[in-house]
């Protein structure tokens, strides 16, 4: 564990600092999962840790390290149970299951090209992007090939999501001739008619994030010339009720991710770092950079706590690399929870086991 200053990676300004209220964290039993490798030597692991860096723990090692490091998609069951691997390493390509308590690998079936999977709120089924013909959404019992296809071939889908009680999916599509032009839509689980939140032309709209009480969705507008639209929007799920949260340009497809009570959305600009944004009032708050890929939910399930990637010190060779850091939602009190020693990334939250 390390206690992480302002020269790696966390540049918080002083109205943050005047303004932060979260800077002595709660206890917190959260864990997250990483996948850990010795800086490109071939091989690696995936890692547990909790919040403060403590209980490390091995849940899983590469037995036969072929000529890369491990590359690896972490993906945990909503009971806190299992984790979806991804091995893109080459060799080996393919999906496996894991305890998070750590043990043997179970190989995983997955449909025919199947890509970015996402567990129901149940786990009884998971929303796959169907790459071929196209890009569209399927759904499968958890190790099975077969899918049932939700959304037309005429669209390319994009980032997806669950609502939280498992009945439909929201999801960016748009037709192939027309990229720019880009909407959020909503699905039924058991198929049907697809529903668009707005199809006002010039929109670009991305990253749909439904809200934890399942009443709101979430999503970044990009408008080609008229700019006054641009920032992140919310609207119900039938569509009505939109409005403006908060103005401004927002990185596309970089994650937008609600607070667990439902007051706070998490967003990046440009890829430098992290953004909180009040809900109520569209206040945006600085938190600070992450020097890396956009995690898959940096909040914390219960809140308390965010992650990121920072960068390990360097090593006799001048040479750095990623690393797992975790603070308080106010971007203080930041801590490296992966060893100086290792390239650290990927992480996910684990949640509380059910």
């Amino acid at each position: 564990m390390r206690v992480v200053g302002a020269g790696l990676g966390f540049a918080l300004g002083a109205a943050c600092l005047a303004a932060c209220t979260d800077d002595s964290p709660m206890p917190s039993d959260q864990k997250l999962a990483y996948v850990e490798t010795a800086g490109g030597i071939p091989g690696g692991r995936i890692v547990s840790v909790a919040a403060d860096g403590g209980q490390r723990q091995v849940l899983w090692e590469r037995p036969n390290p072929g000529t890369s490091a491990l590359n690896a998609i972490l993906y945990p069951s909503p009971s806190g149970r299992t984790i979806l691997v991804l091995d893109f390493s080459d060799p080996p390509l393919g999906y496996f299951t894991l305890p998070v308590t750590g043990g043997s690998s179970t190989p995983f079936v997955a449909p025919a090209d199947a890509i970015v999977p996402e567990w129901s709120p149940d786990e009884s089924a998971i929303a796959w992007v169907i790459s071929n013909p196209g890009m569209q959404i399927g759904i499968a019992p958890p190790g099975s090939s077969s899918i049932s296809i939700l959304t037309p071939d005429s669209l390319f889908v994009a980032e997806k999501q669950w609502s939280p009680d498992g009945t439909r999916l929201a999801f960016r599509a748009y037709d192939p001739d027309n990229s720019i032009e880009q909407h959020i839509y909503t699905v039924a689980r058991t198929g049907g008619a697809i529903h668009p939140l707005a199809a006002d032309p010039g929109n670009r709209d991305s990253d749909p994030a439904w809200s934890p009480s399942g009443d709101l969705i979430a999503f970044i507008r990009q408008h080609n010339g008229v700019s006054e639209n641009n920032g992140v929007w919310v609207s119900r799920p039938d569509g009505s009720e939109q409005r403006l949260v908060s103005a401004g340009v927002f990185t596309v497809a970089a994650g937008l991710y609600w607070s667990p009570d439902g007051t706070e959305l998490m967003a990046t600009p440009s890829m430098q770092g992290y953004t909180r944004i009040d809900v109520a009032t569209g206040a945006q708050t600085p938190v600070g950079h992450f020097g890396g890929p956009f995690p898959a939910n940096p909040w914390s399930p219960d809140g308390t706590r965010i992650t990121y990637l920072g960068r390990t010190p360097p090593d006799e060779n001048e040479n750095t690399g990623p690393s797992v850091l975790v603070a308080t939602p106010s971007g203080t009190q930041a801590v490296q929870v992966s060893p100086d020693s290792v390239y650290g990334s990927g992480q996910v939250w684990l949640p509380l086991a059910r």
